[in-house]
């Protein structure tokens, strides 16, 4: 799991991430891609890469907003619209390497944990970080 910056954000964000990462073994590390001034490009990179695949990312919606229009108009249809995540919703991208990316919204936090405890193979949750 990732989270991203590291004042409340970050906190938020691993409090996001806590009951997930305790029912499914994982550890939550920082990484700056997810904040909210980190550069658009790298973190649709980052996003779209195969390492990602496992990977829960937990940030905030005025950073998928930022990521969202460009990523569309390069082609990642997979990335839902701009301003289209309630607050507390998440986005679940399946991207495995046998189909093109997938999308599962769910409104709340609680939902994401539900349906990710027994869910796909996780191998790590990001947070972002300042």
């Amino acid at each position: 799991m990732i989270l991203a910056d590291a004042n409340a954000i970050a906190a938020r964000c691993r409090q996001t991430l806590l009951p997930l990462a305790e029912a499914r073994g994982l550890r939550i590390d920082d990484h700056p891609l997810p904040a909210v001034d980190a550069p658009t490009d790298q973190l649709v990179a980052m996003l779209e890469a195969p390492e990602a695949d496992g990977v829960v990312f937990c940030t905030h919606g005025e950073v998928l907003d930022a990521v969202a229009e460009p990523a569309r108009s390069r082609g990642a249809a997979w990335m839902p619209p701009a301003a289209s995540t309630a607050k507390g919703g998440a986005w679940i991208v399946d991207h495995r390497a046998d189909r093109a990316p997938t999308l599962q919204y769910s409104a709340h936090s609680a939902q994401l944990t539900e349906s990710l405890q027994s869910g796909p193979d996780l191998r790590a949750s990001r947070c972002a970080q300042g």
